[in-house]
């Protein structure tokens, strides 16, 4: 699925619905920002949408960012807001003292470059806070795992077993692990690290949480990018012990 795509998918969804729900993690997410958000310079939110944060920030310092034109119309007037894609930001290099994101990166096509275009618009000594839904699975959007078990054939029985095994905490751990501590051993040769990410397949029909997700980011694997580019990690993930069993836990980062 293309980026235009994926507009449009949301501009249905925002039709529809008029604006997202929030939650009390979006709060928490708040909360942690307000630690850390520098005293001067712009914020900018990304994938703003109708539920954005711009209430909680002086008008002249917010600027809200989204690819759905309809969910901009809901931000109050006055507020700055740009109808754009998050992997090209069209403002200036360095003129962004924190960059956030709620529940976003895990809808984009492409996160690495979502990571890139915040680096670049990011002054230095800003921060960056990523709310992100991470470790998205792929079975909420496929349609056969949304049936009841009793309406299930056999064989469907037997993937709804397969999936909900397959991506449980403690399998999901055996392999996520390991994983990690090559992402690490990888990073300590010293150069710039990628993002490293699982494509999936949305379904934009589905009301199941996930279902809409196109990646499935581990939040280790953003860690190690920022921290490649000499960003310090600042709730935490400056310890190997600690980024090895990091939950679902959002990223706090700062730019040298």
């Amino acid at each position: 699925m293309d980026t235009a795509s994926i507009k449009d998918a949301w501009e249905s969804k925002y039709s529809s619905s008029g604006v997202r729900v929030g939650s009390k993690r979006q709060l928490r997410a708040l909360a942690a920002i307000e630690l850390v958000i520098p005293e001067n310079g712009d914020v900018l939110e990304l994938g703003c949408g109708a539920n954005n944060l711009s209430e909680f920030f002086p008008s002249e310092r917010y600027i809200g960012l989204d690819l759905s034109k309809k969910a901009l119309e809901c931000i109050a007037p006055g507020v700055r807001k740009i109808n754009a894609s998050a992997e090209d930001i069209p403002l200036r290099d360095g003129s962004i003292s924190l960059a956030f994101e709620f529940a976003f990166l895990e809808h984009v096509q492409n996160p690495e470059r979502v990571l890139f275009e915040i680096d670049r618009v990011l002054d230095n000594g800003g921060v960056v806070c990523h709310a992100t839904a991470w470790f998205c699975r792929p079975y909420p959007a496929l349609v056969y795992l949304q049936k009841p078990w009793a309406e299930c054939a056999a064989v469907g029985k037997l993937k709804k077993a397969f999936y909900t095994a397959r991506y449980s905490k403690i399998i999901r751990a055996l392999y996520v692990i390991p994983r990690r501590v090559v992402m690490e051993l990888s990073a300590i040769l010293g150069r710039e690290q990628p993002l490293r990410y699982q494509r999936l397949q949305p379904n934009f029909e589905s009301s199941l949480t996930d279902a809409s997700a196109t990646v499935c980011v581990d939040p280790v694997a953003a860690m190690i990018y920022y921290r490649s580019r000499g960003y310090r990690i600042k709730n935490g993930g400056e310890s190997f012990l600690k980024r090895l069993f990091w939950g679902h836990k959002l990223i706090i980062a700062q730019k040298p």
